[in-house]
This record gives structure tokens, C-alpha cells and sequence, in this order.
């Protein structure tokens, strides 16, 4: 009985199985289905010699033109060039000014008062500017270069007379030079110095007036020797 019920199982199982294929068969031959179209064909193979390269993720942007900068260097020079001019010209009006103030200049200046042959030819009236020493009237001086004879004040000083050269006393050593003029005429005063040894006088060795007439006045010192502090 067991084996007869076990065969029926099967039976109906096969059946319904065939049952089943029947009714797929009824019901694809009513919609007419048809098979799909084939695809397109795949692509030929691409043979590469090296690997690739990443593609961009985004578009590069394109590259503007810089700007042209000017150089700089231009201002830099000059405005280096114009420092060291002004001190330069410091320096200059600085030393002018110290030969200016000193005793040998004064002393020179006050010589030359007392020479009859300067006043001959420069005048009289042997003054400086307001802000210089003052210095009384020469008859010699009067005489060739007529009155109010001053140091010659040049406009690159700032109105100031200029006085070349160089004021050692403690070398012993005095050369200087400086533009003198009067009413009649002017000139350029030399004036040279030495001391020997510490402690002694200073020696002149030369103290003359060149006038611009020609006129050259020599040994414009009364004596030798002059004291200089």
C-alpha cells in the first residue's frame, strides 16, 4: 500500500508539472511574443603601449596675461643718489662753516686792514657780512678795490662765503684760500702757515692777494711771524 500511494504522489505531481508547461505554452501563443532584437556589436579591441592618463575633472581655465610691473630700481638710485648728496653738501657747509669761525680766518681778515697796498687796490671800508666779524676801514685796501670790501659770499653756501682749503693747528699746518672783493674790484686771498715744532709760532709762508685786475699783492704780513691760536 505504501508503494502504491508513493507512485500515485508522483504521478500527480507529474501531472500538474505537464499541466503547468501546457498553460505557459496557451497563453505565450495568444500574446505572440517575439524574440528581441540582437544588440549592436561589441566594440574592436584598443591596444595601448602605456598606461593612461587620468582625465581632468574639470576644464582647465585658460591663462590670463600678467600685468607689466614697472622696475622699481629707477627710484631707488635716485633716491640713493639724492641721499648722499645732501650729505655730501652737510658735510661741505659743515667744515666751511668751522674754517669760517676760526681764529686763523679772522686773524688773516683783520691783516689785512693794516696793509697799505691791499687798500690800494680793494678800498676802503673793510667789513664782513652782518653775521662775520667786523672789520675797520684800510686806505690800501680803498685804493684798488674801493670800499666795503666783504668775503665774497657764494649762493651754493647759502649766502655764505666759501673758504678752500684746510685748518690743522694742531699739525701745525694752515692753507687756505678765500674770495675777498670791494667797491672797486675783488681778488682771491691766499694764506699759508706752518709750525715747525710744538710750542713754537707759526711761520707764513705765503699771504698774498690776486686781484682780478692782473694786480698781485705779495707778502701782505708786516712781519714774518704772526700769532696764530
Amino acid at each position: 500500500m505504501y508503494r502504491l500511494s508513493r507512485s500515485c504522489g508522483s504521478l500527480s505531481r507529474v501531472s500538474q508539472h505537464s499541466r503547468g508547461l501546457s498553460c505557459s505554452r496557451v497563453v505565450c501563443a495568444k500574446l505572440d511574443l517575439k524574440p528581441p532584437p540582437p544588440g549592436p556589436p561589441p566594440p574592436s579591441p584598443t591596444n595601448f603601449d602605456a598606461p593612461s592618463r587620468p582625465r581632468p575633472i574639470h576644464d582647465r581655465p585658460q591663462l590670463k596675461e600678467l600685468p607689466v610691473i614697472r622696475s622699481r630700481a629707477p627710484a631707488f638710485i635716485g633716491l640713493g643718489l639724492l641721499g648722499v648728496s645732501a650729505w655730501a653738501g652737510f658735510v661741505v657747509y659743515a667744515t666751511n662753516q668751522e674754517r669760517l669761525a676760526s681764529s686763523v680766518t679772522k686773524q688773516v681778515l683783520t691783516q689785512i686792514r693794516a696793509s697799505p697796498e691791499v687798500a690800494s687796490e680793494l678800498g676802503s671800508g673793510v667789513v664782513a657780512e652782518p653775521t662775520w666779524w667786523m672789520i675797520r676801514a684800510s686806505p690800501e685796501v680803498a685804493s684798488e678795490l674801493g670800499s666795503g670790501v666783504v668775503a665774497e659770499p657764494t649762493w651754493w653756501m647759502v649766502g655764505q662765503p666759501y673758504v678752500d682749503g684746510a685748518i690743522n693747528l694742531l699739525q701745525g699746518k694752515v692753507d687756505i684760500s678765500v674770495r675777498v672783493k670791494g667797491s672797486k674790484g675783488a681778488g682771491t686771498l691766499y694764506f699759508t702757515s706752518i709750525r715747525k715744532e710744538k710750542g713754537q709760532p707759526f711761520t707764513i709762508l705765503r699771504f698774498k692777494l690776486i686781484c682780478d685786475n692782473g694786480v698781485v699783492l705779495e707778502n701782505l704780513h708786516r712781519e714774518g711771524i704772526m700769532p696764530i691760536s
